[in-house]
C-alpha cells in the first residue's frame, strides 16, 4: 500500500464548505474506522493521511474539520473503491450520533415528528445536503439537495445520508 504523499489522487481538490459547517465530532470518524476494523493498517493510513490523531477518536470533545474528514475519506476510497462504503456508513450511524438533535428525535412522539426535527434542524446534522420534507396525507417525501460540490465524495455522502434516514426511520 502506498503512502498518501505518493498516491496519484492525493492532490484531488477537497470539497469546499462554509466555515460554519466545518467541524464534526470525532465520533463520525470512529464510525468510518469501524467500517474497516479488519484492516488496522488502512485505519492508521487513513488517519495519518488526514492528520487526525488516533487518541482524538475516543475523546468525546474532540472535533474533526470537514477538510480532514474529506482527506480521510478520499484516502479510504482510494484504497477501497466501493460505492457500498457510503451505504455501510449510513447503516452504522444512529440517531444518537447527532448528539442533542438525535436525542430530540429519539424523544419524538412519532417517526414523522422525529424526521421533522431532523429536517428543521438539519444544520445540526453532519449532512452536506439541504433537507426538505413534504407531507401530504399519508405521503411523505424527503428530498436531499446539493449544497456543495462534493466532487468524488458525492456518491459516498449521498448513500450515507439516504441510508441513515432509512435506518433511523425503522
Amino acid at each position: 500500500m502506498s503512502s498518501h504523499a505518493s498516491d496519484p489522487q492525493s492532490s484531488m481538490p477537497l470539497p469546499k464548505v462554509p466555515s460554519d459547517h466545518q467541524h464534526h465530532p470525532s465520533l463520525v470518524i470512529k464510525h468510518y474506522l469501524d467500517l474497516i476494523a479488519d484492516t488496522p493498517i488502512l485505519q492508521r493510513s487513513c488517519l495519518n493521511a488526514a492528520n487526525i490523531p488516533k487518541n482524538s477518536i475516543t475523546d468525546p470533545y474532540a472535533k474533526v474539520s470537514s477538510a480532514r474528514e474529506f482527506s480521510f475519506l478520499q484516502h479510504l476510497l482510494l484504497h477501497m473503491p466501493s460505492n457500498m462504503l457510503g451505504f455501510d456508513a449510513g447503516k452504522s450511524f444512529h440517531v444518537n450520533c447527532h448528539e442533542h438533535l438525535g436525542f430530540a428525535a429519539l424523544s419524538s412522539n412519532t417517526p414523522l415528528d422525529a424526521l421533522k426535527s431532523l429536517v428543521n434542524f438539519s444544520g445540526l446534522t453532519y449532512s452536506f445536503f439541504s433537507l426538505n420534507l413534504t407531507v401530504k396525507n399519508t405521503f411523505v417525501r424527503l428530498t436531499l439537495e446539493d449544497q456543495y460540490d462534493l466532487g468524488e465524495l458525492y456518491i459516498f455522502y449521498l448513500l450515507r445520508d439516504i441510508t441513515f434516514v432509512i435506518t433511523a426511520g425503522r
